[in-house]
């Protein structure tokens, strides 16, 4: 689950984005929140990505309070959260499956820990014929899988997506929102951080919009 209590987003001490966020989401959720640009949303989902801090009030993910973890608690609480950014992040040096198991490296997993995790996810994703592939020479719906694969390779409880159907044409949005679902069905909670006017195929649990620097249900 995940609660924002009190929260107010600001981009400096003057000036508020998003002011007085009181949203609660439950675990499995699947959820969408649209806002022009230059409106907080991105700013939101690095605070929801643990990426930023929040400027006032209590954000509770997983049932913990934030801002009253330490170090090492906090660190832990990150290994739950994945965020797929809206620009390419990739690392074009590496190929795509180095690229895909970079975080099971990171976080010191078994050469066979990491085969098993590939193996279930270039079955479930259909990836396996980019796998050997530069990253240069990737169309952007497939630099966008790998971005995904990355993501979801922990198994993480939360999933942070940040303008990730944009320049998608509409049968790759399909394709990617069945996965989203089958995501949603084992527990997943799901945030997608959209555009406003973006058509959407997916049908969300609940819809918020950024309008007049405040967080409304749609």
């Amino acid at each position: 689950m995940i609660r924002l209590e009190n929260i107010f987003i600001k981009l400096n001490e003057n000036k508020t984005l998003i002011s007085n966020i009181n949203i609660f989401i439950p675990s499995g959720s699947l959820i969408s929140i649209e806002g022009k640009a230059g409106s907080g949303k991105t700013k939101l989902f690095k605070i929801l990505g643990l990426k930023d801090k929040v400027d006032t009030g209590n954000l509770y993910i997983l049932g913990k309070n934030v801002n009253k973890l330490s170090r090492t608690e906090l660190s832990a609480l990150h290994s739950e959260i994945s965020l797929v950014f809206e620009d390419n992040d990739l690392i074009d040096n590496l190929s795509v499956e180095a690229n895909i198991i970079l975080p099971l490296i990171m976080t010191n997993k078994s050469k066979d820990e990491i085969e098993i995790a590939v193996n279930e996810l270039v079955s479930w994703l259909n990836i396996n014929q980019i796998l050997e592939k530069n990253i240069l020479h990737l169309s952007n719906y497939e630099k966008k899988m790998v971005q995904f694969a990355r993501a979801i390779i922990t198994r993480p409880r939360i999933l942070l997506l940040d303008n990730f159907f944009n320049g998608l044409d509409r049968e790759y949005e399909k394709k990617i929102s069945y996965l989203l679902l089958a995501l949603k069905k084992i527990g997943t909670t799901i945030i997608s951080f959209r555009s406003i006017n973006n058509s959407a195929i997916l049908s969300y649990n609940e819809s918020y919009k950024i309008e007049n620097f405040n967080l409304v249900r749609q």
